[in-house]
């Protein structure tokens, strides 16, 4: 995976730190358990599961953004919390802000109040929260989230140049490449 290290002015730090991609890593986890591509329309109960879920990845992810730009954030903090700190440290409106609010808005009903959502405004919360997570993840950290694998938290140099090889041969279909260049 290609982590560009020219990044935009309100990146604090050139490259995520570990805690960072692990927070990623995990929202990805999240949403991969709700990426499915139904027959149908989802029912009112699914529907209320993708949106915690989803509600949940993305309180991951924009907690590692704040973290990332050293933005001033409280340990009881919220998703509109970390959207707000944000925008304060970036001096404009986070992309997908509305998304963000109302998904926010959807849990308070559902985990607080015990109300159902829309289905038919909610149904796919599941694609669209990947797309805004994944938007935001490359605005502030120039990361692709569908790009994003465990790999990225290994440490030994040896290692990953084998997985890098590796990617590549798969990418080419090369499924009999040696490892290594042919050790």
């Amino acid at each position: 995976m290609a982590i560009s290290t020219d990044n935009p002015p309100e990146q604090a730090n050139p490259l995520p730190e570990q805690h960072v991609f692990e927070r990623l890593l995990l929202a990805k986890a999240l949403l991969g358990e709700i990426d499915v591509v139904p027959t149908v329309r989802p029912d009112s109960l699914t529907t209320a599961r993708y949106i915690l879920i989803a509600h949940d990845a993305a309180e991951l992810v924009l907690a590692a953004i704040t973290r990332h730009l050293q933005c001033m954030i409280t340990d009881r903090a919220s998703l509109m919390d970390y959207v707000g700190a944000i925008k304060q440290k970036v001096g404009q409106e986070v992309p997908h802000r509305n998304f963000f609010s109302d998904l926010n808005r959807q849990r308070v009903d559902v985990k607080h109040h015990g109300l159902m959502p829309n289905v038919e405004q909610w149904g796919n919360v599941a694609e669209v929260a990947y797309q805004n997570i994944s938007s935001v993840c490359e605005r502030y950290l120039n990361i692709q989230l569908a790009q994003l694998d465990e790999s990225i938290l290994v440490r030994h140099e040896g290692a990953k140049c084998l997985i890098a090889e590796a990617k590549t041969a798969y990418q080419r279909e090369d499924r009999e490449a040696p490892c290594g260049g042919g050790h």
